[in-house]
């Protein structure tokens, strides 16, 4: 199963330093993918930009490494300015708000605490206004994404909120937006949900930590079926690890992949989802 991992791409993982611990470091992480033949991994923090720790971890490793930005409370949460610097710095992936979402914060009754102790844990972000379009700040965003050809992630919004940024990415001519884990029971999606975005060309990111008795210890069939459901053609396959607790990313991707085996996926899907997708959004040759 290891060789499925050669060319491969994790787009959501989750190392330190971070404001809480982690399974293991971006250097090893770093060196661990190199030695198991994939071509990159995307590191993420709900609290910081990732972008400047990836470049000095990919020169000094020669294995490309990527960041992006989590637009939460502590960057000033839907902030241009902040978006702007990411993508200076390198930046290839902007999350909408994940643990600062009002979705995400009404799903799970409160902010994280350590995220509060960061100025956060109010009310939530919501990204649409209350005439229902999405906010200024939200589109400056958007601009600002799709002239540096980055990917925009949908974090932890809602699926209405989801469903006014694909049809406003759509407008835009934004082709790299990424739905975040919609299996997960705080972003979870419907069949029907998943099939009323598949016209704005989206990319539904499914991730193993969904199947993790420290996510929610889903069956990984259901994966597989909403797959199936809306194809390989628009999926990534992702960890989502580096939480103390549970497998490390690598670990995390080779059992998702062989559970998407078991479960009808062939190994010409699994390299579309885990090679030939990621590729195409962060521009890979």
């Amino acid at each position: 199963m290891r060789d499925l991992l050669v060319g491969a791409v994790d787009m959501h993982v989750h190392c330190a330093p971070d404001v809480v611990p982690r399974k293991l470091g971006v250097l090893e992480l770093a060196e661990r993918a190199k030695a198991a033949g994939m071509r990159a991994v995307v590191i993420k923090s709900h609290a910081f930009c990732t972008a400047p720790l990836a470049k000095v971890v990919a020169e000094a490793t020669g294995f490309e490494v990527f960041g992006g930005l989590a637009l939460n409370d502590p960057v000033g949460g839907i902030n241009p300015e902040a978006v702007r610097a990411a993508i200076a710095l390198g930046a290839k992936v902007i999350w909408m708000p994940t643990l600062s979402a009002r979705n995400h914060i009404e799903r799970l009754k409160g902010a994280p605490a350590y995220l509060r102790s960061l100025g956060g844990g109010g009310k939530g972000i919501y990204v649409i206004d209350a005439s229902g379009r999405l906010r200024p700040e939200v589109i400056e965003v958007m601009e600002l994404v799709g002239e540096a050809g980055a990917v925009l992630a949908t974090g932890h919004l809602s699926f209405s909120e989801v469903l006014a940024l694909a049809e406003e990415a759509q407008r835009r001519g934004l082709r790299k937006l990424v739905v975040t884990h919609p299996e997960f029971h705080i972003t979870s999606m419907t069949k029907e949900q998943q099939r009323q975005l598949l016209p704005f060309g989206v990319y539904f990111e499914r991730c193993y930590f969904a199947v993790t008795q420290l996510g929610q210890g889903l069956d990984p069939s259901v994966i597989a079926e909403d797959i199936l459901e809306t194809g390989p053609q628009k999926t990534i396959l992702a960890s989502d690890l580096g939480q103390v607790g549970n497998p490390d990313p690598l670990e995390g991707l080779e059992r998702l992949l062989e559970a998407m085996l078991r479960h009808g996926l062939s190994e010409e899907d699994l390299r579309l989802m885990v090679v030939d997708n990621p590729h195409r959004l962060l521009d890979l040759r």
